[in-house]
């Protein structure tokens, strides 16, 4: 009978087995607990539309099972920074950069601002172009990992009428051509002004001046010197 070693005979007495040797587990090679935003927060468009304008209403959606509040950067007097407007549109202010509190709570919404954008412009504001515009609500907040900008808003502008209408679902975007800008034919030149006869013996003013409506005179006066005046057309 062959020998059995004492932890062996220890192991069967106390009805436990003897433990092998376990390979030690792999190191992770990426950051252990690094994870993307949550984003349990979000911003949100509601858009009304009409024929001539759209209204932009902006919300902030809390997904979560808990109430949260959130801090705003405030600029220009908006919390919400409005992607997608047409080029040229004047952003400038003279209010100071704010921050503002918004109590969102658990699985709801809480409105942040709104705005009207009208489909021939306004004075801050050019015409939006024919075709697609995607609006895009952005924010600044106090914490970015979980409170994220991005609602989406996607107006038509008819190439055809001009008239705004909301987008179909996954329709597909229209590409935008800028309005055709409006020339204004620049006013007629003046008539020259003949230069004055010479009389003998006699040093005459220049008239300087244009007949806008009618042709300059040929009469001559007292002094015998051009009268500086204007005739009626085919005087």
């Amino acid at each position: 009978m062959a020998r059995v070693s004492s932890v062996a005979l220890l192991a069967l007495v106390l009805g436990v087995g003897v433990a092998t040797a376990q390979p030690r587990p792999l190191q992770p090679t990426y950051p252990v607990g690094a994870i993307g935003p949550t984003c349990r927060i979000r911003t949100q468009i509601e858009a009304t539309v009409s024929a001539t304008a759209v209204r932009l209403n902006f919300f902030l959606v809390n997904s979560s099972d808990e109430p949260r509040t959130v801090k705003l950067k405030s600029a220009c007097g908006s919390v919400v920074q409005l992607a997608g407007l047409p080029a040229g549109t004047q952003r400038a202010c003279a209010q100071p950069e704010r921050e503002k509190t918004f109590v969102v709570r658990a699985r709801s919404r809480v409105a942040i601002g709104d705005t009207l954008v009208r489909a021939k412009g306004d004075a801050r504001t050019p015409a939006l172009p024919r075709g697609s515009t995607i609006f895009s609500a952005n924010i600044q907040s106090d914490d970015p990992h979980d409170v994220c900008g991005g609602g989406v808003a996607h107006i038509v502008r008819e190439h055809t009428t001009g008239r705004l209408r909301r987008a179909k679902p996954n329709e597909e975007p229209i590409p935008a051509t800028l309005p055709t800008p409006v020339v204004t034919p620049a006013p007629p030149s003046p008539k020259p002004v003949p230069a004055p006869r010479k009389v003998p013996g006699k040093v005459c003013p220049t008239c300087a001046f244009g007949c806008l409506h009618g042709v300059p005179t040929r009469k001559l006066g007292p002094d015998g010197c051009p009268v500086c005046g204007c005739d009626e057309p085919g005087f």
